[in-house]
């Protein structure tokens, strides 16, 4: 295989995983991470989107100016340290954990995601509550980011719990990719299993990222996200289904 065709279907990974964040705001390493283990490790695939998830969730952390930013990082500091910690120590399962049962993992992860994102359990948290559950839910997000890249299921179950308004939401939410994003980064590092090529490499993955967002925004303009939403849950059952018979004997 040459380079060019090796590289093109990598970077069209990436597009789609752009292109479905830029008309839902989420989910670049839900759609990309998947199509990408087709051709590369688990680990190099979680590696090279390391920066693209750096740089599409800085901006949007930002939402409301310094101060709104600022009172975010007060006030879901439990949360975000927690998430740091446990992603950058749990990416070390990476290179413990046998591929088929992170296949088994990643799998059962999307599937989740779909459901989850499908029928949208509707939970209330109380202000007394909000410091613990924010800590359990960065530390189940961690664990499950270092191992599948899939970190926000936990983290907006949590802040949907608040019924926060729309802004404060996704300036939260955008802080919490970061920081998980920051700590994949960090643990990547940290035990060596991504150099400063790989991140060099991610780097430049940040192009088709933006393609793809940019896309997603002038779709998002135009599309039923109702239909494109549905269309969307089949996709990741057949993703997920898909994982789960890689991890067959």
């Amino acid at each position: 295989m040459d380079t060019l065709s090796f590289l093109l279907p990598i970077a069209l990974a990436i597009v789609a995983g752009g292109l479905v964040k830029g008309t839902f705001g989420l989910g670049l390493p839900l759609v990309a991470m998947p199509l990408m283990t087709i051709f590369l490790s688990v680990a190099n695939s979680i590696s090279l989107l390391v920066v693209p998830m750096l740089a599409t969730n800085l901006a949007q952390g930002f939402i409301g100016g310094w101060p709104a930013f600022l009172a975010r990082l007060r006030r879901f500091a439990p949360t975000l340290i927690a998430l740091t910690l446990f992603i950058a120590i749990s990416i070390k399962l990476l290179v413990i954990i046998p591929e088929k049962i992170l296949f088994a993992i990643i799998g059962c992860a999307v599937i989740g995601i779909a459901l989850l994102a499908r029928f949208k359990p509707k939970i209330q948290i109380a202000p007394r509550q909000e410091p613990w559950f924010g800590t359990v839910a960065g530390m189940i997000g961690g664990v499950l980011g270092g191992l599948t890249s899939f970190y926000g299921p936990p983290l907006m179950i949590f802040l949907a719990g608040l019924r926060l308004n729309k802004d404060d939401f996704v300036g939260a939410i955008s802080i919490m990719y970061f920081m998980g994003a920051l700590g994949m980064g960090i643990g990547l590092a940290g035990f060596g299993i991504a150099d400063s090529t790989v991140f060099l490499q991610s780097l430049l993955a940040v192009i088709p990222a933006m393609i793809g967002i940019k896309l997603g925004q002038m779709i998002r303009v135009r599309l039923n996200e109702q239909r494109f939403a549905k269309w969307l849950f089949w996709m990741y059952i057949a993703i997920g289904a898909s994982f789960l018979v890689k991890a067959l004997p």
